[in-house]
This record gives structure tokens, C-alpha cells and sequence, in this order.
């Protein structure tokens, strides 16, 4: 496979993800060996959910923020819209299919269901923005997905891997029909 990777950890904060976000889009743009209507590419973004067991591969982002404690840069919005173009009680969703992959993910053992909610904190807030640049992005088969995942002590780092690769696989093995 001729696959192009690029990861970072992003701060957990909505302007440390609103920041990565938007640069990453910036340089797919100008990113001239990508620059091919042919091509698919794909962010990926992971955030833990310490009060799931199971991976989440989440569907959709709502337009809505509320943070129940600060952010790391201490902000922490109450019911506020991510963007004032759509009603806060809209959605993105991804078009990457969800729930064929969950299912792929079980038939491969895994502990794993799809999620119609990111919740409203910093994972959303990252996948709003992630799904809207998508949509709006000069590259026509741009596409955006999160997975929530659990803690080691839920799942072991290594399944997380393995989950990762196999994932990474099957949204691959889609795309190349």
C-alpha cells in the first residue's frame, strides 16, 4: 500500500485542536503529491473516553459545545454553537461507512460499536471542525471519522494497535474500489 501517514497529539483544548485542525487542512491543500482528484485522504482523529470499555467509531459531530469542566487553557463554553452558519442543534456526519466497518471490526473480535455522539467537549469540537473542513476542503475525497477509545486498562495498548492497523486496513481496502 502506498499509504501516506501523519500524526500528532493534539492539546486538549478547543483552540489547540481548532489550530491542528485547520493547519493540517491548510497544508493537505498545498500539498502538491496529493494533489490528484484519484487520491482519498483521510484524517483520523482518537480521543479517550474514560467511561466507555468498547471502541466507539463515531458517526457524527453536533454544532453544539459544552464543556462540564475546563478545557486545558481553561475555557469551557456552555451550550454554545461551534458554527454560527448552522442551527446548534445540527450535525456532520461522516462519510466514511461506520457501520460496515463495525461490523468488519467484529467479524475481526473486536470490542467495538458506532456512537451518534462525540459528547460536547473537546473530542466534538474536533470532529465538528474536522468534518466541516472536509466538506469544505479544495480536495475532493477528503473524509473525516473519530474513534473513541477506552483506557489500557479496558483494552490492552496492544489491541489498540492492532485495532488501529486493522482499521486503518479495512477504510483502505473501501477506498480503492
Amino acid at each position: 500500500l502506498n499509504i501516506k501517514i501523519n500524526c500528532q497529539v493534539i492539546e486538549c483544548s478547543a483552540v489547540g485542536a481548532y489550530n491542528a485542525v485547520s493547519t493540517t487542512y491548510k497544508k493537505t491543500i498545498y500539498d502538491t503529491t496529493i494533489n490528484n482528484d484519484k487520491k482519498h485522504i483521510f484524517y483520523l482523529h482518537f480521543g479517550v473516553n474514560n467511561l466507555i470499555n468498547i471502541f466507539n467509531l463515531e458517526y457524527q459531530a453536533y454544532n453544539e459545545v459544552y464543556f462540564k469542566i475546563p478545557d486545558v487553557l481553561g475555557h469551557q463554553p456552555q451550550h454554545e454553537q461551534i458554527s454560527s452558519l448552522l442551527p446548534i442543534d445540527s450535525t456532520l456526519c461522516t462519510d466514511i461507512p461506520v457501520d460496515k466497518l463495525v461490523t468488519q471490526l467484529k467479524n475481526l473480535d473486536y470490542q467495538v460499536a458506532r456512537s451518534n455522539s462525540a459528547g460536547r467537549y473537546v473530542c466534538n469540537w474536533t470532529y465538528f471542525h474536522s468534518l466541516s473542513h472536509a466538506s469544505y476542503i479544495i480536495h475532493p475525497n477528503s473524509h473525516a471519522l473519530f474513534i473513541h477509545v477506552p483506557e489500557f486498562k479496558h483494552q490492552k495498548k496492544e489491541i489498540h494497535l492492532n485495532f488501529t492497523k486493522d482499521l486503518l486496513h479495512l477504510i483502505v481496502q473501501h477506498y480503492r474500489k
